[in-house]
């Protein structure tokens, strides 16, 4: 895993992809057209990395930001 790369507050004038809490439960998803990268202030970032913001991390997961505990 890479390291994370710090990143400026979402900024709504820019593209980003949604965030997402954390899922604990084991759940069937369909991933057929599930996009694989993530955007944050019109950055794009692949499957998995990591970005830091205020503190807080989040992971790319299938397109979505996942909030990091």
């Amino acid at each position: 895993m890479s390291d994370r790369v710090t990143v400026e507050k979402m900024d709504a004038g820019k593209k980003n992809s949604p965030i997402t809490e954390s899922v604990t439960e084991e759940s069937t998803v369909l991933l057929d057209n599930v996009p694989s990268k993530c955007i944050w202030n019109d950055q794009e970032f692949n499957d998995g990395q990591q970005v830091e913001c205020d503190g807080q991390a989040y992971e790319c997961n299938y397109g979505h930001w996942v909030i990091q505990k």
